[in-house]
């Protein structure tokens, strides 16, 4: 058997069809509490036969993962071996880092794991102020479009005056930044989908659009 030990302990148990336990430690309870990853035994009769059941431990304090938002940006404790994020119940391709840069209103929880050891942590609710989470006019300032979408190598943003950028990669991470411009140069970008984070100039309000590099 394999557990993983979650705050603040483990509780083991012996099979329910058995009886005469004798754990490693000498106890003879059903059932036992540990603090430490390891291997652990208890021995007991059942069917006029003498039985062994091994108990594998790992993952000492796992910890269910809290995310939490910053500058629209989940997050979760960076001291995990797997991450996935899920929006909406459903798994977001290439989101693997403890870092997320959400785009659209929704249920955000992230899968963290350790070893053989897994845990979901509970749903956070993204909401965006005035639902700024989609590129569309930027108040005061006329229309404004991102083109071309995809894109080999220039973005321009048609825009009234220069847009504040931020480029992430899926998984949260801030790759390009650029001010007061209009033009976005995607050289030395790998091919695949990113984020934009588009803020207007006095940055009282954020857009976002997600793009794909050819």
């Amino acid at each position: 058997n394999l557990g993983c030990i979650r705050e603040p302990k483990l509780e083991l148990e012996a099979a329910d069809d058995l009886e005469d336990f004798v754990w490693d430690n000498g106890s003879s309870e059903r059932k036992r509490l540990i603090e430490q990853p390891g291997i652990y035994w208890v021995g007991s009769t059942g069917f006029c036969n003498r039985r062994v059941d091994t108990f594998i431990v790992e993952g000492i304090n796992f910890l269910k993962p809290t995310v939490r938002m910053r500058d629209d940006v989940l997050s979760t404790e960076d001291i995990y071996e797997y991450y996935q994020w899920i929006y909406n119940g459903t798994a977001i391709d290439g989101a693997t880092g403890n870092t997320y840069a959400a785009a659209e209103n929704g249920a955000y929880q992230v899968v963290v794991g350790q070893g053989s050891c897994r845990d979901t942590s509970d749903a956070f609710d993204y909401r965006k102020e005035d639902d700024d989470t989609h590129i569309g006019t930027l108040e005061g300032k006329g229309e404004m479009e991102v083109y071309p979408n995809p894109a080999q190598d220039i973005v321009y943003i048609k825009s009234a005056d220069p847009v504040d950028v931020m480029l992430f990669s899926l998984d949260g991470k801030a790759l390009k930044s650029w001010k007061a411009t209009r033009k976005l140069s995607m050289s030395g970008l790998s091919m695949g989908t990113y984020i934009l984070k588009i803020a207007d100039p006095g940055g009282k309000k954020s857009y976002y659009r997600k793009m794909t590099k050819l």
